[in-house]
């Protein structure tokens, strides 16, 4: 509920930048370092460890209508098809949104394929600005991903004779509380068999941001 430079409060955040700190002292063995390498001040190489906190926003903000299009599609063989209208340009995009979709569906990386882009195909999603990829291009992975999981979960619900919160996508299986399981091979293969829609487009929209260019004022992000 702290305020920003710009007047925006900062509400419904999930991560304080206290546990952002505290995280990253204990990940980085911080303090032992830090002790270690204060003692040792002699020799050609001196070694060092700092710590710094900034606040940025991601995505477009404030700039423009931030939105986002994509496409999930399930082959036959369990293998999926991903594309989005957001641009590689060596950040790791196509890592992060094929991650995104591996661990809906609880499958292999390996196992997804991202299509190269073209509007002529898929909605144009504005500019990748690097960062900004992750947020909506991997909210609009999500969310096709969850449409599709949801129509395959009616299907498990029958085939794995359990309630649709007893059973979980993982190492390629889909397995139910009652000890039944089917690899998300053979689900996917029964779905093709019962006309069932293994593909979605999804769209999704950044949450509504103001700016006031006169004053510097609002929430930018």
């Amino acid at each position: 509920n702290d305020l920003t430079i710009t007047s925006q409060k900062m509400e419904h955040h999930k991560v304080s930048i206290s546990d952002v700190i505290d995280r990253a002292v204990k990940e980085s063995d911080y303090e032992k370092k830090y002790k270690s390498y204060s003692e040792n001040k002699n020799g050609r190489y001196i070694k060092g460890i700092g710590l710094s906190c900034s606040m940025r926003g991601v995505s477009l903000g404030a700039e423009g209508t931030d939105t986002v299009a994509g496409i999930v599609s399930i082959q036959s063989d369990g293998s999926v098809y991903i594309l989005c209208g957001l641009t590689e340009n060596g950040m790791g995009l196509k890592t992060v949104l094929s991650q995104t979709v591996a661990e809906i569906f609880g499958i292999d990386i390996t196992d997804i394929t991202y299509l190269d882009q073209d509007t002529s195909l898929i909605a144009d999603s504005g500019p990748t600005v690097a960062s900004r990829s992750t947020l909506v291009g991997g909210n609009v992975m999500k969310i096709a991903s969850e449409e599709i999981k949801s129509r395959l979960l009616d299907l498990a619900t029958t085939v794995l004779k359990d309630k649709r919160e007893n059973i979980i996508f993982n190492d390629n299986l889909v397995l139910a509380k009652n000890n039944n399981k089917i690899t998300f091979k053979e689900l996917i293969q029964l779905a093709f068999k019962e006309g069932i829609n293994t593909s979605a487009y999804g769209w999704y929209k950044a949450p509504q941001v103001s700016w006031d260019e006169e004053i510097g004022q609002g929430n930018a992000y």
